[in-house]
This record gives structure tokens, C-alpha cells and sequence, in this order.
């Protein structure tokens, strides 16, 4: 999973914060385009399953066509 978000902020499109209780992976350019990254070992097993296809579909809604993963 963390490939993934390195992949992610790598591409220039998003970036790592972190909140209170777990880190997110924010859009740039838009803000309210967001999505949590979980802190346990258990919630991230399932969240990676997702991570690549939210990216994805966040993107498209912001009108890129070629995907940072």
C-alpha cells in the first residue's frame, strides 16, 4: 500500500497529510477530493484492495486521463 501512495504523490497530483487519527492522501488542485489512508495493519490490508481504484476514479472526475497508478 505504501507504494502506491508514493506512486500517487510522486505524480505531482496528490499529497500525503496527516489528520488526527490517520494519514490522507489529498488531491492538489482540488481538496475536497480525499481519501483516508487507515492506520491499522488490518484496516490497510482492506484499503489497498481499494486505494488503486478510488485513485483512479478521483482522477477521472478531475479530468486526467492518464493515472498516477
Amino acid at each position: 500500500m505504501q507504494d502506491i501512495v508514493k506512486n500517487a504523490v510522486r505524480s505531482g497530483r496528490w499529497e500525503q497529510k496527516w489528520g488526527r487519527k490517520h494519514m490522507k492522501l489529498v488531491m492538489k488542485d482540488t481538496p475536497s477530493k480525499w481519501i483516508p489512508i487507515a492506520g491499522s495493519s488490518r484496516d490497510q490490508a482492506h484499503a489497498a484492495k481499494n486505494l488503486t481504484s478510488e485513485i483512479r476514479r478521483l482522477e477521472r472526475e478531475a479530468g486526467f486521463t492518464e493515472f498516477s497508478v
